[in-house]
């Protein structure tokens, strides 16, 4: 056990030594405590060793060497200065003076020498213990040496060398110097103490106004990533300049009355803003910080860093800039008293250790005439040392030495190949020289490319032209292949069975007769055909037929939304559409000619002659020029728009791919075979259905891919072997004659019975209410349906529902026999056992035992429809037995039992084998779903035949506007359900709340019952669209219904219920296209092999779905080649598929604006440091730009927009002038006249003559100062082991702006991903400013028809944190909040709060990770107080130390992992697809 008085005098002891200690020692100086912090992060990193060397000739007095450098140490304290914490603060503490070590070493040539002066400039210094400075003297012989001297950048800077090494000549030969009036450490307690108070304001006042909103970081474009931490591992180069160049920069500093410097900076910067695109250039640039003479003769550390801002807006000339530069250069001069270290702390920018903060960019300028180190009877040459860092991205350093100018250029390699930095610094070289010569000229117009950049991306990479005719017509392309090959097979539907398709022969003929049914509509040049056809032989030979017919062909996927659709044909001017009866209904009431696909031709009418002559069907001359297709792509304003393709344009591109794949159709006898998936309305089917005509493949059109909008409770969108289900519609009558006309109350009730009977619907249900006049229009439902019964042929006669319970069972049966008699046999009956005691004013005392005598009642009625008999008692006391007359058609009864919540009455249902009567008020889909779930179970545990029938009730109005439905049906809605009170009983679980009704004040009902109502419209009710309709069918599939029956009399306006009936029809029409294109369904990897193709294209998005499923990437191998485009490929993605398919894959790359696709690239999977595959290089005949803002071409590696031009340019947007002025421009690279398509993707040229895709310009967003592509974020999230594909989006405005990150599982049979851990990966691989706000896990990412990522589908992401204040829950996180609140003065910190922006700085991190370690959180490294600055993040990095005890080190290799894991195979799950 220990004494405690002995604890007490040791703890006394060490108090007493401390403050000894700090009475012995002084504070440090922002640019030290800078320093000190840096090393603290990554204390063997040699980034600031300052190394001297110089290579000595003569005979040397090593003894006289060493004894200068002692008296130069002595004189300077900061030289004998170490640094150590004191209460957990640095501070410097001079040692006392000693004689200075001077190592020497004897070595045999220079080779060795210069190894190791590099290895002593790296060898990091110990700025505990010290020394500071280092010296070493290698020695090659008796009269040659080499001098090393190296000084931590913590006590030295540029001026203090020209001391150090004049104070070494004159101890060197023994001069007397003279004494230093102060030492660094007096000046760095007078700098704590002068910035203080109105001076400190008055500093960061002006600092913080002129760099408000500043970029964060400086978009230079690199090599590779940014890794998440800086390494600074670095190179420079030498930069030399023109002789003239010095005389040059003098004559125009003096012009403007600037120096040299600014002329200088003002061309840098110039070039910084040709590789940015940003306008404001900011730039750090170093001053000597010695404006009091008595610290001028002191060598310690006094450089200080002004942060400049130069501006280059507004097309100013260089003259101009150069003179901005130098009002900027004198205003920050003026302020410098600001250390930089200080402004970071003052500014609070993002604290990430990706790059220096504030700027990334650093230019110097010196101008000497200082002579050096001189020892007398030696030669002394200065040896530049490298410590092969790099403190920034990029510092270009200017030397002037009287007349000459000589530059360095030093890069972080982390960043920049050597290639790069030599471009840069050849581009430096080439600015100035211009600038210089005309000074005039805006520098937007200075040439940033040498004259070998040029030639190289406007002509050697873009000179793709080839000789091809430009007057060819689609389809006398595909009629010449039909004459070189008729009797091979062109197109065959790819489904299950015997398919044998159309030869040429055949396809040709069909074609032609169909292309003169088409003229009689009136066809020909630019007039649109619209194709609304499901995925087939119909479809090509529709499309043939169009372009022989001489129009244009506009196609109209069925699986659009009808809004879209109706667009599509209103904006284009269609008046013809060639589609199928099933399909009719979507195009609503358009005034449009619907024209069945291989119609014969129009019969002219045996009536007068028309006014005008009819067409004859004659084929019409076309032109090249004339439209071949019209296809609609989505707008940025979300109206979409109509791009106009000719037959040239068509074309030009046919003989791209003819260049390139041309030869795989002459490589088979039999001819090679494509497998067709995409959707015509994407123009990449152009080269599915068309090309591949032109080269006689064999086409196999696979149908059209299950869609839908629902989802199931997962998220995961509804499968096809739900949709398979088969769903009645029935119509619903329940509500009343609100909305109706007095005169005529059951108009709605008659008028829609018969609409049910002639579109096929399955029922009409009317109900029994009594003595109320909420349903009062149906006291007897066996009368209103006998009614139904005589004006129907085909509908089924329901009633929803007989209670039972008021009525006798013989009185029931005989009724509705009536009426199936009438109906021929055509009746079914729902029983409830009654909710509304009104009723019971017939049968008052049955209400008590009314469920029980619903029982009996039910098989009583049954028992009579079969046949059987009951006893009765007649007057007299005795009993008859009676049966049913007349007797009923139907040998069976149909029953159902009506339930609204009650797990009893579901399960009760199925016991006796009846069907199911529902409804959604009071349950959510997926709670429905688990109480039919009951219901099923107890069908097959009773041993019914079959699984019963379940059908929900749902309130219904569809119309073609959900907004415009939303208002109409508002109030009637809301007043039937406050008029519902009893059922408003379960309104709680729809609005979340549980309140008694019936007792709440009437405002307070009302205000809940809106809040309920837009709720119910969203998601119990088919309320809305057609498709909404359709999706929420999907959804109700998933839970096992067999019928939805329809409510359509809720209160709304009989004449807008009976006028919306027909979009109900399309919602039944749509709900049963998907059903059967679902049931067609069939694996790729299935029809790859029944056809034996050779070729695929398909999107990226689809072909990371095909390389999951285990059976289609094996099918994959037998491709000899597969196409990719339409969105970006990422890397790992591309190299799986590289090594799936036995032939070749391609990336392929193109706009519809351009025709298709415009560039290509071989993918092989060699591409481990990108992150999406390269576009490759252009096709034959299509011309590429990269260019800046003002349409200049870019330099290599420099992004920019790209521009595509040549033949394939399209001629525009149909009916957008101003967008077609915006989008295609004048070619200014060519003198023809023509023009250039405005992609507005981000990509750059590489410098081996392959295009980059970096982005989309509209996807590249700016948050908090920091420019970010979002493709990088997802790509890093996409190559996590247990994700298959991410997307991220910025949300929130202004300040709130974050990002979003989405994902979706590798697999479905393993729990999901933790979004919390992803995020926590990120962390590691990218720096902060890019690590998503919040991740979110869906089942599936939405993807729109095409098959990409459907981003406006993309739910509000649920994992936001609080904003509110959150207390610590556990003992780590406690531990964390407690020590940051001690250290940042705080009450309290939550579990969100952010270090740095409670106030931490860098300093107080040290102390905390100090305190925290203290703590027993052992393995926390100062970086990870930076990369999680928040309590739960870091105490989730701390629950993880065990499996990265060094921490340190994983974070600075995470760049490396990053790069391998964008290249690593993905497990993915098998999914038909």
């Amino acid at each position: 056990m220990s004494d405690t008085g002995t604890d007490a005098r040791r703890a006394l002891l060490a108090q007493q030594l401390a403050q000894r200690l700090a009475q012995r020692s002084h504070p440090l100086s922002y640019p030290q405590q800078r320093l000190w912090f840096l090393d603290q992060l990554t204390p063997d990193n040699p980034v600031y060793n300052i190394p001297l060397g110089y290579r000595i000739h003569g005979p040397l007095d090593v003894e006289a060497l060493q004894r200068a450098l002692t008296t130069v140490v002595r004189r300077h304290e900061a030289l004998r200065t170490v640094f150590r914490a004191v209460d957990g603060q640095p501070r410097q503490i001079v040692l006392p003076p000693a004689r200075v070590p001077l190592t020497v070493r004897d070595v045999a040539d220079a080779a060795e020498a210069a190894a190791l002066a590099g290895a002593e400039a790296r060898t990091r210094f110990d700025l505990v213990d010290g020394p500071v400075l280092r010296a070493t003297l290698l020695r090659l012989g008796p009269t040659e040496h080499w001098l090393c001297l190296t000084v931590h950048h913590i006590v030295c800077d540029g001026w203090s060398l020209a001391i150090l090494e004049r104070e070494l000549t004159a101890a060197y030969t023994g001069r007397q110097l003279p004494d230093l009036p102060v030492q660094y450490a007096d000046f760095a307690e007078w700098q704590h103490g002068h910035l203080t108070g109105a001076t400190l304001d008055r500093l960061v006042a002006h600092w913080r106004d002129r760099l408000a909103d500043v970029p964060m970081l400086a978009s230079l474009p690199t090599d590779r990533p940014r890794p998440p931490t800086q390494t600074y591992r670095g190179a420079h180069l030498d930069l030399p300049l023109d002789p003239d160049v010095t005389g040059k920069v003098d004559a125009l500093a003096r012009q403007v009355a600037a120096t040299p410097f600014a002329v200088l900076l003002a061309a840098f910067a110039v070039v910084v803003r040709a590789h940015t695109g940003t306008a404001q250039v900011v730039v750090g640039s170093p001053v000597a910080g010695r404006q009091r003479a008595e610290i001028q003769p002191l060598i310690g550390f006094f450089a200080n860093t002004l942060v400049q801002r130069i501006d280059l807006t507004g097309a100013p000339s260089f003259r101009q800039v150069v003179e901005r530069t130098r009002d900027e250069t004198r205003d920050a001069l003026a302020h410098q008293d600001l250390p930089f270290e200080k402004l970071v702390e003052e500014l609070h920018p993002s604290r990430d250790l990706a790059h220096n903060p504030l700027f990334q960019v650093l230019f110097s300028y010196h101008d000497t005439d200082a002579v050096g180190l001189t020892l007398p009877g030696c030669t002394v040459t200065p040896v530049p040392g490298d410590t092969a860092t790099a403190k920034f991205d990029l510092t270009l350093s200017l030397t002037r030495r009287g007349p000459e100018l000589t530059g360095r250029l030093e890069y972080s390699t982390d960043l920049f190949d050597p290639d790069s930095a030599e471009r840069m610094a050849a581009r430096f070289r080439q600015v100035l020289a211009a600038a210089l010569a005309h000074p005039d000229t805006p520098v937007g117009h200075l040439d940033v490319l040498t004259p070998d950049e040029r030639h190289r991306v406007l002509t050697e990479w873009t000179a793709t032209g080839v000789d091809h005719r430009t007057d060819v017509l689609v389809h006398d392309l595909v009629a010449a292949q039909a004459r070189r090959t008729p009797d091979r097979v062109a197109v065959r539907d790819a489904g299950p069975g015997d398919q044998p398709g159309l030869s040429y022969r055949e396809l040709e003929e069909r074609a032609e007769r169909f292309a003169v049914t088409l003229r009689g509509h009136g066809v020909g040049a630019d007039v649109p055909v619209g194709v609304l056809l499901n995925r087939g032989t119909d479809l090509a030979v529709t499309l043939l037929a169009i372009l022989k017919a001489g129009g244009p062909y506009l196609p109209l996927d069925p699986a659009l939304p009808a809004d879209r659709l109706t667009f599509m044909v209103t904006d284009s001017g269609t008046r013809v559409v060639v589609t199928t009866d099933h399909l009719a209904g979507r195009l609503g009431g358009l005034p449009v000619v619907a024209v069945a696909p291989g119609a014969p031709p129009v019969e002219p009418a045996p009536t007068a002659p028309p006014a005008e002559p009819a067409p004859t069907g004659a084929a019409v001359p076309a032109c090249a020029d004339d439209l071949a297709y019209v296809i609609y792509t989505s707008g940025s304003t979300g109206r979409p728009k109509g791009v106009l393709v000719t037959h040239r344009n068509v074309g030009a591109f046919f003989t791209g791919m003819d260049r390139e794949f041309g030869p795989d159709a002459g490589s088979d006898p039999a001819g090679p075979t494509w497998l067709a998936v995409t959707s015509a309305s994407f123009d990449i089917s152009v080269l599915e259905l068309l090309w591949t005509l032109t080269r006689g493949f064999e086409v196999v059109i696979r149908g059209d891919e299950p869609t839908s909008g629902a989802a199931t409770v997962t998220g995961a969108p509804v499968p096809a072997e739900v949709q398979a289900r088969p769903m009645d519609f029935s119509l619903f009558y329940f509500g009343g004659d609100r909305g109706g006309s007095a005169d005529n109350r059951y108009r709605l009730l008659i008028e829609g019975a018969r609409f049910a009977d002639r579109h096929g619907f399955t029922a009409v249900w009317t109900p029994e209410r009594h003595f109320h006049d909420f349903g009062g229009l149906y006291p007897n439902p066996s009368v209103t349906a006998a009614a139904i019964a005589t004006i129907t042929e085909r509908v089924q006669i329901r009633a929803g529902s007989v209670v039972v319970p008021l009525h006798d069972p013989l009185r029931v049966a005989e009724e509705w026999a009536v009426v199936d008699n009438l109906s021929g046999g055509r009746v079914g009956l729902s029983v409830a056992s009654g909710w509304q005691p009104n009723d019971f004013v017939l049968a008052p005392e049955r209400y008590a035992d009314r469920k029980n005598l619903m029982l009996a009642g039910i098989d009583e009625v049954r028992r009579l429809w079969r046949g059987g008999t009951v006893s009765r008692p007649r007057p007299g006391g005795d009993h008859v037995s009676v049966r049913v007359y007349p007797p009923p058609v139907q040998p069976e009864l149909p029953v159902w039992v009506t339930s609204a919540r009650s797990p009893d009455t579901f399960r009760m249902a199925g016991e006796i084998g009846a069907g199911l009567l529902t409804h959604l008020l009071g349950h959510s889909v997926d709670q429905l779903g688990e109480k039919i779930a009951i219901y099923r179970r107890a069908w097959r545990e009773a041993g019914h035949a079959g699984s019963g029938h379940v059908t929900l009730m749902v309130h219904t109005f569809l119309g073609t506007d959900a907004e415009q439905v939303r208002e109409l049906v508002r109030a009637p809605l809301c007043a039937y359900l406050k008029s519902s009170f009893d059922l408003l009983s379960g309104l709680g679980a729809v609005s979340g709340s549980s309140s008694d009704f019936r007792a709440l004040p009437e405002a307070e009902l009302d205000a809940l019952v809106q809040q309920a109502f837009d709720r119910f419209f969203d998601t119990a009710a088919l309320l809305g669209t057609p498709e909404a309709a359709a999706d929420l069918v999907d959804r109700l599939k998933a839970i096992e219904v067999d019928e939805v029956a329809c409510l359509i009399d809720f209160g709304v306006d009989h004449d807008h219920v009976l006028a919306a009936l027909p979009h109900l029809r399309a919602a039944r029409d749509i709900s049963e296209e998907r059903r059967r294109v679902a049931r067609a369904d069939e694996p790729v990897a299935t029809q790859l092999r029944r056809h034996r193709v050779t070729h695929l294209q398909c999107t990226p998005s689809l072909a990371g779905v095909l390389a999951e499923d285990p059976d289609t990437r094996a099918a994959l191998g037998d491709l000899r080649r597969l196409l990719v485009g339409g969105e970006a490929l990422p890397a790992a993605l591309g190299a799986d598929l590289a090594g799936l398919v036995g032939g070749g894959v391609h990336n392929m790359y193109g706009p519809t604006e351009a025709t298709v696709w415009a560039s290509t690239q071989p993918v092989t999977g060699d591409h481990p440091d990108a992150s999406t595959v390269p576009l490759g290089q252009p096709l034959a005949g299509v011309r590429a730009y990269v260019v800046d803002a003002d349409l200049r071409p870019t330099p290599i590696n420099v992004p920019g927009e790209l521009l595509l031009g040549g033949p394939s340019v399209t001629r525009g947007y149909h009916g957008r002038p101003a967008l077609t002025a915006e989008r295609f421009v004048p070619d200014p690279f060519a003198a023809d006249g023509s023009r250039l398509y405005r992609t507005g993707d981000l990509a750059r040229w590489r410098p081996d003559g392959t295009l980059e895709f970096l982005g989309r310009l509209d996807h590249q967003v700016k948050i908090h100062g920091h420019r970010i592509e979002l493709g990088e974020i997802e790509s890093v999230l996409a190559a996590q082991p247990d994700v298959r594909a991410a997307v991220v989006v910025v949300r929130g405005a202004g300040a709130h702006r974050s990002l979003a990150a989405y994902c979706q599982p590798s697999r479905t049979d393993s729990p999901a991903p933790d979004p919390a851990a992803l995020r926590a990966a990120l962390a590691r691989a990218l720096p902060d400013y890019m690590v998503p706000a919040t991740v979110t896990v869906l089942d599936e990412l939405p993807l729109t028809p095409n098959g990409k990522i459907d981003r406006n589908r993309l739910p509000d992401p649920h994992t936001a944190g609080p904003t509110h204040y959150q207390p610590p829950r556990t003992e780590v996180e406690q531990t964390i909040a407690e020590v940051w609140a001690q250290l940042l003065d705080r009450d309290q910190v939550g579990l969100d709060d952010n270090f740095f922006q409670l106030g931490g700085n860098s300093l107080l991190a040290v102390q905390a990770r100090a305190r925290l370690l203290a703590r027993d959180l052992t393995g926390l490294s100062l970086v990870d107080l930076f990369r999680y600055p928040s309590v739960r993040a870091l105490a989730a990095a701390c629950s993880t130390t065990g499996e990265r005890p060094d921490t340190l080190a994983r974070v600075q290799q995470a760049a490396g992992r990053r790069a391998a894991a964008l290249t690593a195979a993905v497990s993915r799950r098998a999914r038909r697809s």
